[in-house]
């Protein structure tokens, strides 16, 4: 008779499991916020009246170079690292690089910047993208902050 009020709680006890592992749901969890990487960055700047001639560049690592700034031949080159911070400024200044005309022209004989972003050049010299000039400002404050190397 023990064995007879066994059967019927082990029943009892299966399908509670299984009714209650049919209830369960996964609860879908987000992935972590993955934040855009910084893409290559190459600037160029000149002016040819006064020979200068400068040239930064920001690998997607974060490394920087920097070379020239004085007048051609004056010049030495420069090294560094950019903070996740500093990255981070960049990735959001870019935002959108994609949607800008290949070329902005202004002035004749004028200073001339050029931004390669992510493989997509823009040529300015002109004040018509005031955008353009904010990421110009920032390399070149980025670089300025370069200790020349030895």
């Amino acid at each position: 008779m023990h064995m007879v009020k066994s059967i019927p709680v082990s029943i009892l006890l299966t399908l509670a499991l299984c009714l209650g592992g049919c209830s369960y749901r996964k609860i879908e969890s987000k992935p972590p916020a993955i934040k855009p990487a910084l893409g290559s960055v190459d600037y160029h700047s000149r002016i040819y009246l006064a020979n200068y001639d400068q040239h930064i560049t920001i690998s997607p690592d974060g490394r920087i170079r920097r070379e020239g700034g004085k007048a051609i031949g004056q010049e030495g080159v420069a090294t560094g690292y950019l903070t996740m911070a500093q990255m981070a400024k960049l990735v959001e200044m870019f935002r959108g690089w994609e949607r800008l005309t290949d070329n902005y022209p202004h002035f004749p004989d004028g200073p001339e910047f050029e931004i390669t972003y992510s493989g997509k050049t823009v040529k300015f010299d002109g004040p018509d993208v005031p955008h353009l000039w904010e990421i110009r400002a920032e390399l070149e404050r980025l670089a300025n902050t370069l200790n020349a190397d030895e």
